[in-house]
């Protein structure tokens, strides 16, 4: 029997949303260059662009940098 592929699901936003790079380094604590290598890799789950404009679930950042740290 052919099931169905089921998709992840969507993940809720946690409703506190950093707003550009800048959002990224200020939630982070970190430069603008790591800031962005956060966002390719570490937190890009949590992550969503739309050509220039990016906004992060922080919430789910900070989750998923934690899980990826070991912390």
């Amino acid at each position: 029997e052919n099931q169905p592929e089921q998709k992840p699901a969507v993940r809720q936003s946690s409703g506190r949303l950093m707003y550009g790079l800048k959002g990224i380094a200020d939630l982070f604590g970190v430069s603008h260059l790591t800031a962005q290598r956060y966002k390719d890799g570490l937190i890009k789950e949590a992550v969503r662009q739309n050509g220039r404009k990016i906004v992060t679930d922080a919430d789910y950042a900070l989750e998923l940098f934690n899980e990826r740290k070991g912390i």
